[in-house]
């Protein structure tokens, strides 16, 4: 609210900033410099005078981390973070939407500058002050079920595209190391990257036995599994 030292004038801004009674509206004004007039009389009593409010950018609120975050091997929840405290006063809410467009819904009404994610969806931070809001990019959460090992016992390299090869289905791999024995103990294929299976190519139809050695992104500790796969065309 603007006051004069001499009561009873009007007051006047641009793009009706300023109310004839003198409240000036920060977020009608939007940033930048207004030059606001107080009217006081008619005719040969009449006065005026002038000033000029400054009003400073709401700064945007920024994210960390920036996303999109995948949270995997069983991990449901991850911290997100204000990149800077907001201004003194501002009011901070978190809210949570099914896309990138929203629609939007408060998930904190608190001034924490950090919030714990719980739950798959896009976040931003929304800050108030002086009525003026703003709001951070939108940041993507993903969780990713720790699905279990899977290993089959046949395949049938017929090339019809449907159980080609023997996939070893290891979730979140780093290393590995995949050896192809007959039933004579003798090492016919092996394999020391994930994704290189043996496709039976110059294999009889048969039994075969397989050992692999492999860690993961969920745990460094090296795991061994073995056993037998059929090979039928």
């Amino acid at each position: 609210m603007l006051r004069a030292s001499v009561a009873g004038g009007t007051w006047s801004g641009p793009a009706g900033s300023v109310s004839a009674t003198g409240l000036f509206n920060v977020a009608t004004a939007g940033p930048g410099q207004h030059l606001v007039r107080y009217h006081l009389g008619t005719g040969r009593c009449a006065a005026a005078d002038s000033l000029t409010i400054t009003v400073r950018p709401l700064l945007t609120p920024q994210l960390q981390p920036t996303g999109p975050l995948v949270l995997r091997c069983g991990t449901t929840s991850t911290e997100l973070r204000l990149a800077a405290a907001p201004a003194p006063g501002s009011a901070v809410q978190w809210q949570q939407a099914p896309g990138p467009s929203g629609p939007w819904q408060p998930v904190s009404s608190t001034s924490n500058i950090s919030w714990t994610a719980t739950q798959a969806g896009w976040y931003r931070v929304q800050t108030t002050s002086d009525n003026c809001q703003a709001v951070s990019a939108p940041v993507q959460v993903r969780i990713e079920p720790l699905s279990a090992r899977q290993i089959p016992n046949i395949f049938t390299p017929n090339a019809d595209q449907v159980n080609d090869v023997f996939e070893l289905r290891l979730p979140y791999a780093r290393t590995f190391h995949l050896q192809i024995f007959d039933r004579w103990g003798r090492l016919i294929f092996t394999s020391r990257q994930y994704g290189n299976f043996w496709d039976g190519l110059g294999a009889a139809d048969g039994v075969y036995y397989y050992l692999a050695k492999y860690t993961t992104d969920c745990d460094a500790a090296e795991q061994t599994v073995k056993g037998h796969v059929t090979l039928m065309r």
